[in-house]
């Protein structure tokens, strides 16, 4: 059964390292989807950048960047760069925004 994702600020404040990104992350990606009806503009830009930044390591490490940019678009890249640097990601935010450049780049190719 699919249950809505509900915390408080208690349950985020209790919570270790690894209950944390798992309440996020489970919370983010039932907004991107609008599981109940609900979307990320709701919430604050940090869980789309965040949520982001997941998606671009999942996909990168599944097919690189090409799969990235073709599942998700430009936008969504800039998404991932900038929650990169809300958590202090240089290295990844420089080979990020290289990629972005790269792709935007191709135009029509892409």
């Amino acid at each position: 059964m699919i249950q809505k994702v509900k915390y408080s600020v208690a349950d985020l404040q209790n919570s270790n390292d690894e209950e944390l990104i798992s309440l996020v992350y489970n919370k983010a990606t039932e907004l991107y989807l609008g599981t109940f009806g609900e979307t990320l503009e709701k919430a604050d830009s940090a869980m789309t950048e965040l949520l982001a930044t997941w998606v671009l390591e999942s996909e990168v490490h599944n097919g690189g960047f090409d799969q990235f940019f073709l599942n998700n678009g430009f936008e969504y890249g800039y998404n991932a760069a900038n929650g990169l640097n809300r958590i202090a990601a240089e290295n990844y935010i420089s080979v990020t925004e290289k990629a972005i450049e790269v792709f935007k780049n191709q135009g029509e190719e892409y």
